[in-house]
This record gives structure tokens, sequence and C-alpha cells, in this order.
């Protein structure tokens, strides 16, 4: 999905909302080889307020992504992707995200002939946990929960999408 290029990041744009604005402004960091608090005091923001953001809990407005984008001297492309990356995400109402992510991680663990226990035991989480999940009573978990899944049940690069779409 992601994948360096000199100094660019270089993505198709139709999978920009999948990839999350946290996840590509690490990409960028890391590319501009500097740090999260030497880019906060270019900004100029709060350290935390960043930290937040590329962890995915906030997404920044226009501006803010402007900022960025600036401070890590991104090319005008770059920042355009960066910049669709911070929209909203649809408005999709949370208990049918939840549900639909639920059936998708049944049938995917199914296909694959994995039982729930093996499967949570995998992650690390309890059983009763990713039941609750798959049952559409508990919220998709954060990227990591994803990522150790894409792993575990060897998703194909369709079923990656399709899981990252919940998020």
């Amino acid at each position: 999905m992601i994948t360096e290029l000199g100094q660019r990041i270089s993505i198709d744009a139709r999978i920009v909302p999948l990839i999350g604005f946290g996840s590509l402004l690490r990409a960028h960091i890391e590319l501009s080889e500097i740090s999260l608090a030497e880019l906060a005091m270019k900004i100029p923001c709060d350290l935390s307020y960043l930290y937040r953001i590329r962890l995915g809990r906030y997404i920044p407005n226009h501006d803010f992504t402007r900022a960025i984008s600036r401070a890590l001297a991104l090319t005008p492309q770059d920042e355009e992707v960066l910049l669709l990356a911070a929209r909203p995400p649809s408005l999709r109402s949370n208990l049918e995200r939840c549900e639909a992510f639920g059936r998708l991680l049944r049938d995917l663990r199914k296909r694959r002939g994995v039982t729930q226990s093996e499967l949570a035991r995998a992650l690390e989480y309890d059983q009763s946990l990713l039941s609750k999940i798959e049952r559409g009573k508990r919220s998709p978990p954060k990227r990591g929960f994803s990522d150790n899944l894409i792993t575990e049940l060897d998703l194909s690069e369709d079923e990656i999408k399709q899981l990252l779409s919940y998020q």
C-alpha cells in the first residue's frame, strides 16, 4: 500500500480512507527523519496532540493538516493525499459499523477454519471480547487489533481493504 520512492510516499488515492491519517503521518515522519517533538516545534503545536493524531485518535482539520504538510516539506501531491486522509469518515452509525465488522470478522475466521478461542489466544485477547466483537456488541478495536488479525488470518489484499474500511 505504502511504498518508499526516494522521499515520497506513493499510494492509490482510492485506498487513502482505509489507511488512516495516523498511519500516513507516521510514514511521512519516518521518511522525513524528524522526531515527533521536532515536528511539534515546527508546526507549532502541543506534542501530546500530535502524538494522538499519529496514533489515529484524532483527525486534524484542514488548516492543521496543511501546517503538518508545510512542516514536513511535502510535495503538493503528498499534501493532497494527506488532506484526503484528513476528511471525516462516512457518517455511518456506530451500531451498523459494529455489526458489519463483527459479521466480517466471523466470516473471515470461519473461512480459515479457526475457532473463536484459537483466534483469541493467538491475538492475546479474551474470548468473551472476541465474541462481543463478532456479535456487534463491541466496537471494532483500534488499528493494532486489525494489524494482528491480518497477520493471524493471513488475509488477502481485498480482505484487508474490507476489514480496514470499518476503522
